[in-house]
């Protein structure tokens, strides 16, 4: 998928398991080519951001002392810990 202009509109992630951290919701906010994210997790809620490169999303939120790595494309999309 090559995204020319960016995507628009809201996804959502429901019970993702990331390195043994169990998040009740990712929510993307898409707003052409950046996005906004809300994580909850443990009762809490983060904020991060984002950005559409090509075909590619990347976006980070620091959560607990750590950061939360979002990569890949928008139908696989890869979720991981770095400390």
């Amino acid at each position: 998928m090559q995204v020319n202009n960016g995507i628009k509109g809201r996804m959502q992630l429901q019970n993702v398991q990331v390195e043994g951290i169990g998040l009740d919701y990712i929510n993307f906010n898409f707003k052409g080519r950046v996005f906004d994210l809300e994580v909850s997790t443990l009762g809490q809620i983060f904020h991060g951001s984002g950005q559409v490169v090509g075909s590619s999303v990347n976006g980070v939120v620091n959560f607990l002392g750590q950061k939360l790595i979002i990569s890949g494309n928008i139908t696989n999309l890869k979720v991981s810990r770095q400390s």
